[in-house]
């Protein structure tokens, strides 16, 4: 068989695999719609859009599961990051443990990503079912795009306050792509990050947030947010923030 008989070939067998692909998760998107449109109108995501100014997404165990308790701390936090500074948002997403239930950016999310909670993606924020606290992480994200548009050189500022002796970056990753090539459930066995490092005396809240400014940032604030006594004992304390 020459090359272009082989070629012709491939291509067949290409549309017979991805056809089906393309065709199930076509289904599956305009079941998440469906859903979504249905249960829009039902008391408790109406309640949730009133109290919070944008509609709450995710499969009907995830959504119409949630206690009232949930509803409280979730409105809460929204309120609390409100009044300190107000942000944009077209929706939030309850990830649901159902593939065929995901919209795409979750599926992709779910393909590719891992050991994720959350994630921020335009005016859009998702939660893994069950991660309530991780919303402040995520908002935390979302303001800090934010800043960024309104303010160019925040980033750089805050660049400068992670910077050792030399001068260099102690950032693990200094580009998205970098750092979510680490996260990739494909290569993040072959990635070895230093866990050896001191990240208190380094000046970072945690590990994770020494893997890139943007988690730097959004794991600084949420961890003031949520427990201010712990920061201040890391500012006052024994031990001592040397940012």
């Amino acid at each position: 068989m020459n090359m272009a008989g082989r070629k012709s070939k491939l291509l067949k067998w290409g549309k017979r695999i991805l056809l089906p692909i393309v065709a199930f998760h076509a289904l599956t998107q305009i079941n998440n719609w469906s859903v979504n449109s249905y249960y829009s109108h039902f008391p408790f995501r109406q309640q949730f859009k009133e109290i919070a100014g944008f509609p709450i997404r995710g499969g009907v165990m995830e959504i119409e599961g949630l206690t009232s308790a949930n509803v409280n701390e979730l409105a809460e936090i929204i309120f609390k990051e409100r009044s300190e500074r107000d942000f944009s948002l077209g929706d939030l997403t309850i990830e649901s443990d159902n593939y065929q239930d995901r919209s795409f950016i979750e599926q992709m999310v779910g393909i590719f990503g891992s050991h994720y909670t959350g994630w921020c993606w335009g005016d859009n924020i998702g939660l893994k079912k069950g991660n309530i606290h991780g919303l402040t992480h995520e908002i935390k994200h979302k303001k800090s795009y934010e800043i960024m548009n309104d303010d160019p050189e925040f980033l750089e500022r805050w660049m400068d306050l992670s910077r050792d002796e030399d001068g260099d970056s102690m950032y693990i990753h200094h580009d998205y792509f970098s750092w979510a090539s680490t996260r990739s459930r494909c290569i993040e066995s072959l990635v070895c990050e230093d866990e050896d490092s001191d990240d208190l005396r380094d000046g970072f809240i945690s590990g994770y947030a020494k893997t890139i400014i943007y988690e730097d940032i959004a794991e600084l604030c949420a961890n003031v947010e949520e427990n201010p006594a712990l920061f201040n004992s890391l500012l006052f304390g024994e031990k001592r923030n040397s940012r």
